[in-house]
């Protein structure tokens, strides 16, 4: 990990420099091949600030204000708004509206990276509050923005450079002061500062987690131990009798079962047969109904055979009936197809002579359009002619009203400037005049600077000489006073050193108080965040509740539409196959079958002999065709309608599913931003409430807080005041006595100045001067400066009026001009719209007369044509119209002749078919005498329907018969069966009530049985119970003693209840890891020393192996050995927190000022070759024999109102040094 460049940017002092950022680039020359550079500035000038920057980059963190956070509650004030000691914030320079902190680095994987932090205020104003930190990372190798997230960026870091921000500063940026510290410090003492630079606190944590489980496991071993006495089960004799009893009980139990048993049997015996005996009963009383109803209905049977006899003679009747039908419906329409005729002859005469008078108007139109459009062709030209003077007009009115808009204005400015003219000659006149009434300090004007020196000097001199009586009265009041006040201080002291315990007790109380306001802010921001994470989330899971919702509905929709849509599928395939084959039958086999029908010859269908439909259509066949179209038609719309919807919810529910997988997406999101909160469930209003509570609570601790630490502030400025109160008599004291001689000095100094004056003075001005009184003589210079300035006021006044007034008389000459030209082209325009006004006119006059011609007037040629062109049209299409009549007319009168011919054909035809039907009608009844009219009427009146549920009743009685025939034989048999089964055991004497009695006799004794038998099983399996709880106590007693020790072990070395055992031995071996690393270091800086821990203790010895490996106490090394100690300590720690991780960078905090030469000439060899391994080495120093012997350097120079500026001074060699 190497650090390359530094950018800071409005961070404390480091203000921009001309606009830009303060930059350290250790990548270029002359930083690049330093191996040793320093940084040097004076105190405050920002040389720690280029290392706080260094960590905002890369971890927005800053060490010292990481401290200031923890000791410190209070709070800076801000524009708006307020912010914490240890806010970072607070490092953005005043007067600054935006500030940054950029780190180019090498990473660990070897490529270059860009960490920037970065603050404004709002709006990029002064006056705006200053918002959140921003930062990011970005990879200069490849080009890529990795993130702009803070969590990202605290992540990403440390994978990064190989650190955390603790190793960071403890491997990057070291603090020599700690580690002195740590060098002479106590055992106790030493294990703070090391738990604290190593962070063993965890090894404390373990020791007492250790002791804690030791406590929990011999808890548990007792309370297993005191649970196992409280459980008795039976010995063994008692268990061996329960287990015989529950045999005996058994065994009788089991008697007592099979005697019920048997009874059941004989009672389900005689209930079956009774049973049998009365559906027999009932089954032969049935079949005797049966067989009269069957009796009953042998006229209707009779009915229904002559329905099938009388199946021809129906056919002749349906026949003749329907050709009747057709011959009077022939009949009516021959009489309408005769008056049809008769109307289209009379509308054909009444088209011709419509169309003779169309042709007669076409005629005198044309004539009239003739004349009309030799008038249009001479109206045109006048028409665009006019057209012309209009736009030409329109264009010069618009130009004459630019010229008069661009003349007002001149022609004011033409009066001001005269106005003006005549004011700058009367201030000048008056200026002149002025000037020479003070002509005679025409002279002093050279000298008028020295005489304004002089009385400035005079009046302070007077201010001082007055300043000092006021002082020497004041001072003399005040010391009075002082020293009452010291008197009174002095007793308040006293007063309040009697309450010393309590300002300690006040002071640890606002210690502790301040811990509780920051655990409760940082209680606040968790809130704050899990209410941010509530109700982004709230919203989410409601949107995804309710789109599950509709999702499923519209799942259960898409499968109920694409159930119907499959049934209907299936219907409409099936409708559509017979629709196919209905229409094939019909153009098909019916013509087929006709054909093959021969007169006398049987009918393969019905059988009939006669054939009356060979020559007309099968209506019947035609019928079915048409009801099978008209179903197929429904079908068809119902499937495309069903297909329709389930098309559409199909796309409704893709359309749900991609929004749900949306939502869903956009919620893991969150629940990445907030991965903490992820599995809580989270409400707004109780977190708006809790956040509400907290603020409460803070508000009044903090109230609190503030009270407690006036408290102790007041205390404090007891204290400071009785110091400021005798400071103050002291110094007052010294003042009086330094008054007396300041105010002679002050004397000399007015005589001095008296005589210089006279020598600037006009000589008619020395005797007022020399007259007047030495402390009215600052209001005579003052009045003669004055005169001076007023002078030179006037001069300069003069000669800029006198340049006004030339530029104001150019302007109106220029303007005279401008005036002149404007009023010529006016009046040129004006002539013009004139005479083409009146040419205007005439054209217009001359136009109107052609535009009367036209009929009915109009009012432009274009409007003249269209009507021309409308009257040729209109009349064109009166005349198709009339022709397209006539020939409609003439085409009817021809087709209804033809409809007419045909009409009486078939009327003549229909009358024929009759006539034989008739004959064929006769033959039937001569054929069948048994049907007299009354019987024919009789059986011609069954119809279809009747026949056929007359038939299915006959038949419905045959077989309900033959089955209740077969149902009574069947009831026959089985009751002979189960007589032959009859149990051995049943005496043939016994009634079903004496039965019903012993088997409620057999069931109690059962009852009593089984509660016997249940009472001891009972017992018997709570024994059980006891026995399997009494083996598991015991098993877990084994267990938790086993456990116990365990703990016991582990405790034995390094638990306890603070934690002390183990953090010591943690602490022992961080130790001597750290010696290790120590001592590898001083055998490169000093191989004569090495340290080492002492025995059984924290302590550090010193071995000089130069006095035969002599131990020495830490106390006893001087001011240059201290300092190598502890840098080998830092050096050792650095490299224990970079582990596996290169550092190539080095900056050493801390203050040499201490060091005699000897040891400063120690360390700067120490630096030299720590360098030499291969680090850049960056210190911070104030000692300047080290800012001499270190030639590259990082200056911070200061430029005045709290501003500094970085300047890095070039390499030099060695040699010329």
């Amino acid at each position: 990990m190497k650090i390359l460049r530094l950018e800071v940017l409005n961070l404390a002092s480091l203000a921009a420099h001309q606009g830009q950022p303060q930059v350290v680039d250790f990548s270029v020359e002359p930083l690049l091949s330093a191996g040793l550079s320093a940084i040097t500035g004076p105190t405050g000038a920002g040389k720690s600030t280029l290392l706080d920057a260094l960590c905002l980059a890369l971890f927005d963190e800053v060490p010292r204000l990481r401290s200031a956070s923890l000791g410190q509650e209070g709070k800076l004030p801000e524009i708006g708004q307020s912010l914490a000691f240890g806010d970072k914030r607070n490092l953005l320079s005043r007067g600054s509206t935006h500030g940054f902190a950029a780190v180019e680095f090498l990473g660990i994987d070897g490529q270059r990276y860009l960490a920037k932090w970065e603050v404004q205020r709002a709006r990029k104003r002064l006056d705006g509050a200053i918002q959140k930190v921003n930062r990011s990372i970005k990879n200069l190798s490849t080009d890529v923005l990795l993130t702009t997230q803070k969590s990202e960026c605290s992540v990403l870091i440390p994978e990064l450079i190989g650190m955390n921000f603790e190793q960071f500063t403890r491997a990057v940026l070291l603090a020599q002061t700690e580690f002195g510290a740590f060098l002479k410090a106590g055992d106790l003492e030493r294990a703070q500062l090391l738990e604290c630079l190593t962070d063993t606190g965890i090894y404390s944590q373990l020791g007492m987690l250790a002791y804690q489980q030791y406590k929990d496991a011999k808890t548990q071993f007792d309370q297993l131990q005191a649970e196992h006495g409280f459980i008795q089960a039976l010995d063994t004799d008692a268990r061996a009798q329960l287990d015989q009893q529950i045999t005996i009980q058994s065994q009788h139990k089991t008697q007592l079962k099979q005697q019920v048993e048997q009874i059941r049997q004989a009672v389900h015996w005689l209930t079956e047969q009774q049973r049998y005996q009365d559906e027999l009963s009932a089954a032969r009383q049935q079949a005797q109904q049966i067989q009269t109803q069957w009796e009953r209905d042998q006229p209707l049977r009779q009915a229904v055979l002559d329905y099938q006899t009388l199946a021809p003679y129906r056919q002749y009747q349906a026949q003749h009936h329907q050709l009747e039908q057709q011959r009077q419906l022939s009949h009516t329409r021959l009489a309408e197809r005769q008056q049809a005729q008769q109307h289209a002859q009379l509308e054909l005469t009444h088209a011709a002579a419509a169309l003779t008078q169309q042709q007669q108007q076409a005629t005198a139109l044309k004539q009239q359009q003739q004349q009309e459009q030799t008038w249009l062709v001479l109206a045109k030209p006048l028409e665009l002619e006019l057209e012309h003077r209009r736009q030409w007009y329109s264009e010069h009115k618009s130009r004459l009203k630019t010229l008069e808009a661009e003349y007002q204005p001149k022609h004011t400015q033409h009066s001001e400037h005269t106005v003006q003219l005549q004011q700058l000659d009367q201030q000048l006149h008056a200026l002149r005049e002025q000037l020479e009434q003070h002509a005679q300090w025409a002279s002093v004007d050279t000298r008028s600077s020295t005489l304004q020196q002089q009385a400035e000097q005079w009046q302070r001199a007077v201010e001082e000489h007055q300043r000092f009586e006021r002082q020497h009265h004041d001072k003399t009041a005040a010391l009075h006073q002082a020293q009452q006040q010291l008197n009174q201080a002095t007793h308040a002291l006293e007063r309040q050193q009697t309450q010393q315990g309590e300002r300690v007790t006040q002071q640890q109380a606002i210690t502790a108080h301040r811990q509780v306001l920051q655990q409760h802010q940082e209680h606040l921001q968790q809130l704050e965040q899990q209410l941010m994470f509530a109700e982004q989330q709230t919203p989410l899971l409601a949107q995804l509740t309710e789109q599950q919702q509709q999702l499923t509905q519209l799942q259960a929709d898409r499968s109920q539409a694409a159930q119907h849509y499959q049934q209907h599928s299936q219907v409409f395939a099936m409708v559509e196959l017979l629709y196919q084959q209905q229409q094939q039958r019909h153009e098909d086999w019916v013509v087929q079958l006709r054909q093959q029908l021969v007169s006398d010859q049987p009918c393969p269908v019905c059988g009939s002999l006669e054939h009356p439909f060979t020559q007309q259509p099968d209506q019947l066949s035609a019928q079915l065709l048409s009801d099978t179209t008209q179903q197929y038609l429904i079908q068809k719309q119902q499937f495309e309608q069903y297909q329709s919807a389930y098309q559409q919810l199909e796309q409704q529910y893709q359309l749900a599913v991609q929004h749900h997988a949306w939502l869903h997406q956009q919620h893991q999101t969150l629940i990445q931003r907030y991965p903490q909160y992820a599995e809580q469930s989270l409400c707004v209003e109780p977190l708006k409430q809790a956040i509400a509570a907290l603020n409460a609570q803070a508000t009044l601790d903090q109230q609190q807080h503030d009270q407690r630490q006036q408290q102790y502030e007041y205390t404090e400025q007891l204290q400071q005041q009785q110091q400021q109160h005798a400071d103050h008599v002291q110094r007052l004291t010294e003042q009086v006595l330094a008054h007396a001689a300041l105010e002679q000095q002050l004397h000399a100094q007015v005589r001095s100045q008296s005589q210089f004056v006279l020598q600037l003075l006009p000589t008619t001005e020395h005797s007022i001067w020399q007259s007047a009184d030495p402390l009215a003589r600052p209001s005579h210079l003052a009045a003669w400066v004055q005169t001076l300035a007023q002078r030179e006021q006037q001069q300069q006044q003069a000669q800029q009026l006198e340049q006004q007034r030339q530029h104001v008389h150019q302007q109106h000459v220029h303007l005279n001009q401008t005036l002149q030209h404007l009023t010529e082209k006016m009046d040129e325009v004006k002539q013009l719209l004139a005479q083409q006004k009146i040419d205007g006119q005439l054209s217009k006059q001359k136009l109107d007369q052609y535009l009367n011609f036209a009929v009915p007037p109009v009012d432009t040629t274009a409007t003249w044509e269209r009507q021309l062109d409308a009257q040729r049209q209109q009349m064109q299409a009166a005349i198709q119209q009339a022709e397209q009549q006539y020939y409609q007319a003439d085409k009817d009168r021809h087709g209804h002749e033809r409809a007419w011919a045909e009409q009486q054909q078939r009327h003549h035809d229909l009358e024929h078919d009759l006539a034989d039907l008739d004959q064929q009608i006769t033959q039937w009844r001569q054929a069948h005498p048994e049907f007299d009219d009354a019987t024919l009427s009789a059986r011609l009146a069954m119809t279809a329907q009747d026949h056929q549920q007359q038939q299915q009743q006959i038949d419905a009685l045959h077989q309900q018969l033959m089955r209740q025939q077969s149902n009574t034989l069947q009831l026959e048999q089985q009751l002979m069966r189960w007589n032959d089964a009859r149990p051995a055991d049943l005496a043939s004497t016994v009634t079903p009530e004496q039965i019903a009695q012993q088997q409620l006799l057999a069931q109690q004794q059962l009852a009593n049985a089984e509660q016997t038998w249940a009472h001891l099983y009972g017992q018997q399996v709570e024994d059980d119970r006891k026995q399997q709880q009494t083996k598991t106590l015991q098993d877990a007693i084994a267990s938790a003693q086993q456990e116990y020790h365990r703990w016991a072990k582990i405790v034995d070395p390094i638990g306890c209840s603070t934690g002390a055992k183990f953090r010591k031995i943690a602490q022992s071996y961080q130790l001597d890891v750290l010696l290790q690393y120590a001592n590898q270091q001083l055998k490169l800086l000093s191989p004569r020393y090495r340290l080492q821990r002492a025995n059984d203790s924290l302590g550090l010895l010193v071995i000089d192996q130069d006095m035969a490996n002599e131990q020495r106490s830490v106390h006893s090394l001087s001011g240059g050995e201290s300092f190598l100690m502890s840098l080998a300590l830092a050096l050792g720690l650095a490299q224990m927190a970079s582990g596996q991780v290169r550092i190539e960078s080095l900056f050493i905090d801390e203050g040499f000022g201490t060091l005699d030469p000897e040891s400063l000439q120690l360390v700067m060899d120490a630096l030299d070759q720590l360098q030499s391994q291969g680090r850049k080495v960056i210190v911070i120093t104030h000692v300047q024999e080290m800012q001499e012997r270190i030639p590259t350097q990082i200056k911070v120079q200061r430029l005045g109102a709290g501003r500094s500026h970085i300047v890095i001074t070039p390499s030099v060699q060695k040699e010329q040094r």
